[in-house]
């Protein structure tokens, strides 16, 4: 169960959950139909994932178009 939820955030037209903890941590949670993580421009790389996972645990390779610092910078807000 996660403790201390800041914020949360879904994704748009999509099932992502995006998920702040007090300790400023990003949990990120869901897919796009391909399985991608993030909007854009297919990649080879994928990545599906079923349960909250830390976003720092996610290499930056399987964000689909998705600026990773700028994530976290619109999660502090």
């Amino acid at each position: 169960m996660m403790k201390n939820v800041s914020k949360i955030f879904s994704g748009n037209s999509s099932d992502h959950l995006f998920l702040l903890n007090s300790n400023q941590e990003l949990f990120v949670c869901g897919n796009n139909e391909d399985g991608q993580l993030g909007l854009g421009e297919p990649r080879k790389e994928e990545i599906k994932i079923q349960k909250l996972t830390k976003i720092q645990n996610i290499p930056k390779e399987n964000f689909i178009h998705v600026d990773f610092f700028n994530l976290m910078d619109l999660a502090k807000m």
